[in-house]
């Protein structure tokens, strides 16, 4: 990404401002009600680096949960507690937050929030990159309230907490700054580094509720995020507090490129388990706390202990021996054990074989006497396997061959 002085930010995010109709509308809602507000946080960010924010992000001075009962939107979500109200226009999404400081009773809690002024609004925020502001419907560049060197480092392309405890008041800020790097480009400066090892080292996640961490692991696996998301997630240390490993997220790109069509956030998080080890009942009580939902936490837990494949994989040769020894699997989880070798067998499972389908169907199974039930089952598993090894296999042969099946089972036409 190519760097620019503090102006040029300035001007890229004026214009880019100035061309969001968004901001128009919420100028336009607020009236002169716009000069106690200002954009702030990540919708400058993202304007100044010449992107397009999901939503607006405005800091008001003074009441926010006042001042959104007024605009007339077509829903609204007050979350009093921290001062926050979401809004949902015709036009768009706008998040508006009470200028406010916030405390924390210990490592991990949710803060204590009370009404301050903007300069300390920008300090209780989570990198000096986030802690930028701009005034609503802006003609011109100006001093816009910023945290010290948050400009700076927004053109040095540099993550930088604004203190010390930051990591250790809210350790949720790891995975932001995983996101972050990845998102736009950012490296953490060295003493960021240093306080995101500590953190780490220090285990200050382990006091988060396994519902925060894992909203935070969903959000750096959305597929909107780049899949560096996550790979960075793992190289700070974090995939072990979901019980998780970095074993499989090396092999993202590699899996991703190869099979487009999967799941994009399917496969991040079974790269998060993959062979983290054999689903204990605590591992998997961990997993289940993470709020993931029933299928996701099904696949974090298949991912965790895949040696049964990847052991029949090595001797597997006939393609319906490679259909038998996948088809139980999450098809996530196949992708992790594949490579990219022609004979690969994982590969041609998911490249071709379970597309394939039989030309007998259930139908034509019970048309030629098979009772209804657990038999065409079997019948079915059999033509499959038929078709799958004998080239050129005609219909009349592939029936035969599942007919047959039943048979050797104890029917009796």
């Amino acid at each position: 990404m190519e760097h620019m002085s503090i102006s040029e930010l300035k001007a890229t995010a004026l214009s880019g401002a100035r061309e969001d109709s968004r901001v128009a509308d919420l100028s336009a809602v607020l009236g002169d009600r716009a000069d106690q507000c200002l954009l702030v946080g990540g919708c400058v960010r993202d304007f100044a680096l010449g992107r397009t924010p999901l939503e607006l992000d405005v800091v008001v001075l003074g009441s926010a949960l006042e001042l959104v009962g007024s605009l007339g939107p077509q829903s609204l979500e007050i979350h009093e507690r921290f001062l926050t109200a979401s809004c949902v226009f015709s036009w768009g999404r706008v998040d508006f937050a009470s200028a406010r400081r916030e405390t924390y009773a210990h490592s991990g809690a949710l803060p204590t929030v009370e009404a301050a002024s903007f300069d300390e609004d920008l300090l209780r925020r989570d990198f000096t990159v986030n802690a930028l502001t701009m005034p609503i419907g802006a003609s011109e560049i100006g001093d816009w309230p910023a945290a010290e060197l948050g400009w700076e480092d927004l053109a040095g392309r540099q993550l930088r907490v604004l203190h010390e405890q930051s990591f250790i008041d809210d350790p949720t800020r790891l995975w932001r700054m995983a996101r972050y790097a990845a998102r736009c480009g950012l490296t953490p400066e060295a003493v960021t580094r240093g306080l995101a090892e500590a953190a780490v080292e220090g285990r200050f996640l382990e006091r988060v509720s396994a519902s925060r961490s894992g909203s935070e692991l969903l959000r750096t696996v959305d597929p909107r995020e780049p899949a560096s998301a996550i790979i960075n997630a793992g190289d700070i240390g974090l995939l072990s507090f979901v019980g998780g490993s970095d074993r499989g997220v090396s092999q993202l790109d590699n899996a991703a490129g190869r099979f487009p069509d999967l799941n994009q956030e399917r496969l991040r998080l079974a790269a998060v388990w993959w062979q983290a080890g054999a689903p204990t009942q605590s591992l998997t009580a961990l997993i289940g706390e993470l709020g993931l939902g029933a299928q996701l936490t099904e696949l974090a837990v298949q991912a965790c202990f895949p040696d049964d494949l990847l052991q029949v994989l090595q001797v597997v040769t006939k393609p319906s021996q490679i259909v038998e020894a996948c088809s139980s699997w999450a098809h996530e989880v196949v992708a992790l054990a594949s490579s990219p070798a022609a004979a690969d067998p994982a590969s041609r499972w998911l490249s071709d074989l379970r597309h394939i389908e039989s030309p007998v169907g259930a139908r034509e199974l019970m048309a030629a006497g098979v009772p209804e039930g657990p038999l065409v089952g079997l019948g079915l598993e059999a033509g499959l396997a038929y078709f799958l090894d004998s080239e050129g296999a005609s219909d009349v042969e592939v029936l035969e061959a599942a007919t047959s099946a039943v048979r050797d089972a104890g029917w009796q036409k």
